[in-house]
């Protein structure tokens, strides 16, 4: 049976950049299943049509779909005028739209690290601002969502690129939240992982692993991949009233677990005030083998610190 729909959202118009398939598509249906206005876009206009098509079914409101290439500024600039012709101002925007490209620090050309920078970080920047503007202007309080990844925080063997766009991302989730809650409208980061296509067949490979070692398989869900649908929840969640407060935070939705990702946490410090910063100071308290623990370094003999080292 499903749960009754008691969450208020007090924005009625909604855009989801990338919404032609996978997650996105599953927030821009979550959100006009609530009757929100919905615009839906991608690259792609066949993707774009089909999208079109699966929000339509489900909607109580207005839906429009529009091919947009996100890439560019004038891209962008075109998008929301053509949204907020079609359904009036944006009060919800979820950048969403993202490119991924591997390859090494050693491999990856110019080029494509460029065209990842400018679909999974600039259009964020030129989506924010074009929206917030138009917001401030009208003296309309909001919810912008963006797109994140843990990946920010870890890095990402062959894909710098991703991991740095998320990375950007974050500190602009950050900057934003405190440049545009004084005027209602909160900026908020969602990551996290989804069942598709491309994903399945290695979820399959963990569950055979898993029966070979005579361990129980586990689900999709257990093995913290969602499908994009029950992901689109925490997305709404984050556009109620319910969660007016929250700003400048990130979600990350791992299968059954939902973390709350705390950014800047000061991991150790080290605290000096008898004598000034020198190279050999910083030597001779061990500040290598504090730091190389956890990178796939061996430490080496550890010294006595001569300072005092705080957690």
């Amino acid at each position: 049976m499903a749960e009754q729909a008691t969450v208020h959202i007090p924005g009625r118009t909604a855009l989801v950049t990338g919404s032609s398939q996978g997650w996105g598509l599953g927030i821009a249906k979550a959100f006009a299943r609530r009757g929100i206005d919905m615009v839906v876009t991608g690259a792609t206009a066949a993707r774009v049509a089909e999208a079109e098509r699966a929000v339509r079914a489900v909607a109580t409101g207005k839906v429009a779909a529009i091919v947009a290439d996100l890439a560019t500024r004038e891209g962008c600039e075109t998008l929301v005028e053509r949204a907020t012709a079609a359904v009036g101002t944006i009060e919800i925007l979820v950048n969403n739209a993202g490119k991924v490209e591997a390859g090494t620090i050693l491999e990856t050309t110019p080029e494509q690290w460029r065209s990842v920078m400018a679909l999974s970080l600039d259009a964020q920047f030129h989506m924010t601002q074009l929206v917030a503007r138009r917001l401030v202007a009208e003296g309309k309080g909001g919810r912008i969502v963006n797109m994140a990844g843990g990946a920010a925080f870890s890095g990402m063997t062959n894909y710098a690129s991703h991991a740095a766009s998320k990375g950007g991302g974050m500190g602009a989730v950050l900057s934003w939240a405190r440049e545009l809650g004084p005027h209602g409208i909160t900026v908020n980061a969602l990551a996290g992982r989804i069942e598709t296509a491309q994903s399945q067949p290695f979820l399959d490979r963990i569950r055979a692993e898993l029966v070979a070692k005579g361990l129980p398989p586990k689900t999709n869900r257990e093995l913290g991949y969602y499908p994009p649908d029950e992901l689109a929840a925490v997305a709404v969640w984050l556009a109620s009233e319910g969660a007016a407060m929250v700003n400048g935070r990130m979600l990350h939705a791992s299968g059954p677990e939902l973390q709350i990702w705390r950014m800047a946490t000061i991991e150790n410090a080290i605290y000096n005030a008898a004598e000034p910063w020198t190279p050999e100071l910083l030597d001779r308290i061990g500040l290598a083998d504090m730091l190389a623990l956890g990178h796939g370094l061996e430490p080496r003999r550890p010294r006595e610190p001569i300072v005092t080292v705080r957690k």
